[in-house]
């Protein structure tokens, strides 16, 4: 398995929210506007992760 890491961008805030929607309690859910927020104050520490398949 391959992970790809790269600076996250606006665009993969709705699976952030669709992943955290499935992991989290609503306790510790984070609203879309929080999460434009927190990339726009420290975009170079916002990390996003990306599983690569390699085909045969």
């Amino acid at each position: 398995m391959m992970i790809r890491i790269r600076l996250m961008t606006p665009t993969d805030i709705p699976a952030v929210v669709a992943l955290q929607d499935s992991c989290y309690s609503d306790a510790l859910y984070e609203s879309p506007a929080l999460l434009r927020q927190r990339l726009q104050a420290a975009a170079n520490s916002c990390m996003q992760l990306t599983q690569i398949t390699q085909e045969a």
